[in-house]
């Protein structure tokens, strides 16, 4: 996924607002990257709304 300067300036601030430290540019596009991933995990598209986890 390409994250936009957009994209990492609001990380950015969501960072700060949350913990009250800033963090670089390369930071926060590590981070949103790997939160990224944690969020398509959780969520498993390979499951189709209607059905139930096995």
């Amino acid at each position: 996924m390409n994250l936009t300067d957009t994209d990492i300036g609001s990380f950015k601030e969501a960072w700060l607002q949350a913990t009250g430290k800033q963090i670089t540019d390369d930071q926060a596009r590590t981070y949103a990257t790997k939160l990224i991933a944690l969020v398509q995990f959780a969520i498993d598209p390979s499951i189709p709304d209607h059905e139930e986890p096995p």
